[in-house]
């Protein structure tokens, strides 16, 4: 990361892109992900709020971080999600790598699922396997509030009502 990069910024989204950039080149697993409205606006108010890890690229499903996700939108635990909006995980992780502070692959995987699933839209969909059956399906409005490096979840709309 150079200084030409910060300099050059046209805007705080790449100025803080940028930032996250320096920090993620740190390659340390106890380098905390930075968010901040700026990068909100980038990274997207709306994810899928589940524990997870990632097994042979695809995030497997190990727990919900709120009540009641697993009924909302059908998702069970063991449940592996293959592909976000047409995206494999493994390209998700690829493309947003650079912004994902951590010293090795496992701390990555780890560290990513909110950048990897955030984004401005309201619906996302996922390609799922569950008991070797592949399904595609929407998760619909899981609007979040990021703050201080902490998620909370604000609304939860079942099926788009």
């Amino acid at each position: 990361m150079s200084i030409p990069k910060y300099w050059d910024a046209q805007n705080a989204t790449e100025y803080h892109l940028a930032l996250l950039e320096t920090v993620t080149k740190i390659d340390d697993n106890h380098t905390p992900t930075i968010y901040t409205k700026e990068l909100g606006k980038f990274l997207g108010k709306y994810g899928i709020p589940v524990k997870y890890q990632i097994i042979d690229n695809k995030v497997v499903i190990t727990g919900f971080r709120y009540k009641d996700v697993d009924k909302i939108d059908d998702l069970k635990i063991g449940d592996a999600i293959l592909e976000i909006d047409g995206v494999t995980i493994e390209e998700l992780i690829q493309s947003k790598s650079k912004y994902i502070p951590a010293s090795h692959k496992k701390g990555k995987e780890r560290n990513s699922f909110l950048i990897l699933s955030g984004n401005e839209k309201q619906e996302v969909s996922i390609k799922n396997e569950r008991d070797g059956e592949i399904s595609e399906k929407k998760l619909i409005d899981m609007t979040f509030q990021h703050f201080n490096g902490n998620t909370q979840l604000l609304k939860m709309k079942p099926n788009g009502k």
